[in-house]
């Protein structure tokens, strides 16, 4: 059995609260679209900005992240949602379901400085 590289997180440093707000698309009566982001969900996490020496050696932009993002799971968190945290917005790049056991998520998350979303 191999051991795990990853640890749980420390509940405790879960100190900041987070929306994970979604998208949500409406069909309008003459044929457009309306998108809006609802909140989904709040949660405690812990957020860990990720050195500047990372992100140069990350060079791969699909997968470039800014932050480091632990809560507890959620099996319906997607890449398309976004966490707001306060007056900032993250997209989610990837998750990961720390050693498989369905306890913690790992969000890679990308910070949008110019995020111009209106939350209902």
């Amino acid at each position: 059995m191999a051991v795990s590289k990853k640890k749980c997180p420390n509940v405790g440093r879960m100190e900041h609260k987070i929306d994970i707000i979604r998208k949500t698309t409406t069909r309008k009566a003459g044929g457009g679209r309306t998108e809006t982001w609802t909140k989904n969900v709040s949660v405690w996490c812990s957020i860990k900005p990720k050195k500047i020496n990372e992100l140069l050696a990350a060079q791969n932009l699909e997968q470039q992240v800014s932050h480091t993002v632990t809560i507890r799971y959620k099996s319906d968190i997607t890449t398309d949602d976004l966490i707001r945290f306060g007056t900032r917005f993250m997209r989610i790049k990837s998750i990961i379901n720390i050693d498989e056991r369905n306890r913690y998520h790992e969000l890679g998350a990308l910070e949008n400085k110019n995020a111009e979303v209106t939350v209902s």
